[in-house]
């Protein structure tokens, strides 16, 4: 028998008496028990709706966590010293009819329905609500879409990396890409420009990321005369991949090297030469992801124009030098305009 059916079947059999001995003691809240008093002492003429956010919380909290009980009719305070401890009863009026109303909003309260919740009245001005650990969890309060678990003597919004570690499933690792332009762009002669980017990968998630992978392959050529190519991490030990026809990178980890939240990694150097005739949208496009966690696709794309404006940024100046600080920053924010979420330098 669970401990919160024992208190529950321990209560109902003591009755009126149970409940002021527990008052007496005084028995505090805990893990697997909480009083409440009615917002309105029962005396209106249906459950008022700070009963009703009060039960789904914890029918949501008790049943996400190890189940327990609810005794109604109780004022509740804190103490420093011993913590949240019953104070006084306040009895609800016509505790059957309360009762009433508690099992009739029960079934409302949650996604999904927790079909073992028990309600029983006590004649003397008190409600048992017993919550036991649901069968079908995670539950989720229907009025603020909220998860809760018991912890301690509260019910604390859960969050989601939490649930996902109590029903079965580790904290999730989440691969996801940002970028780099850790150089400014080159001139090595008039017509032929150079620049890189950087494709970072990044764990964003709350799990260890291992075998961490990245496919690269070029969607769209510029031009005849331009050359894209992948370098690859110096770092074999790490790094296991391969390269189809120049135009496709495939990278993934070694075993034993996992990545840990919030760190990062850059596999891969994209090195691009503009020379004219530029004719075409520059574009890669990716997939990234870690094992046993979502994939992420990606695309990084130039626009035509963009690309042409940004070329001649730096080889239309007379003499082709000149101010060439200023036509660096120009050409970043041009060919990089449609990148999101990089910092170019500048």
């Amino acid at each position: 028998m669970s401990r919160a059916r024992d208190l529950f079947d321990r209560l109902v059999a003591g009755g009126e008496a149970e409940v002021l001995s527990f008052i007496a003691q005084p028995v505090t809240e805990e893990l697997f028990l909480d009083y409440k008093r009615s917002a309105d002492d029962g005396i209106g003429a249906a459950l008022h709706n700070t009963d009703r956010r009060n039960l789904a919380k914890a029918i949501s909290g008790f049943g996400n966590s190890e189940g327990g009980v609810i005794v109604w009719g109780v004022d509740c305070r804190n103490d420093q010293t011993l913590g949240d401890i019953p104070t006084a009863p306040i009895r609800i009026n016509s505790p059957v009819r309360f009762k009433t109303w508690l099992e009739q909003a029960t079934s409302g309260l949650t996604v999904p329905p927790h079909d073992g919740v028990v309600h029983h009245a006590i004649a003397e001005g008190f409600v048992l609500s017993f919550v036991p650990a649901g069968s079908h969890p995670p539950y989720q309060t229907v009025g603020d879409l909220s998860y809760f678990i018991r912890a301690g003597s509260n019910f604390a919004r859960a969050p989601h990396a939490v649930l996902a570690g109590l029903f079965g499933r580790k904290p999730q690792p989440l691969i996801q890409q940002h970028y780099l332009v850790p150089n400014k762009p080159s001139v090595e002669k008039p017509g032929k420009v150079k620049t890189q980017i950087g494709v970072v990968l990044k764990n964003f998630g709350l799990g260890i990321a291992e075998n961490i992978f990245l496919n690269l392959r070029v969607a769209s050529h510029p031009g005849r005369h331009c050359v894209i190519s992948f370098v690859s991490a110096n770092e074999p030990e790490v790094w296991w991949g391969r390269y189809a026809l120049a135009q496709e990178v495939h990278m993934v980890t070694r075993t034993g090297y996992p990545l840990p939240p919030e760190a990062f990694v850059m596999p891969v150097t994209v090195d691009i030469t503009l020379q004219e005739p530029l004719e075409r949208d520059f574009a890669i496009e990716g997939l990234c992801g870690a094992a046993g966690s979502q994939s992420c696709r990606f695309e990084v794309r130039c626009s035509l124009l963009n690309m042409v404006n940004a070329f001649e940024a730096l080889n239309r100046t007379a003499p082709p030098l000149a101010n060439f600080e200023y036509q660096a920053r120009k050409f970043n924010s041009l060919f990089y305009s449609d990148v999101p979420g990089l910092n170019v330098p500048g």
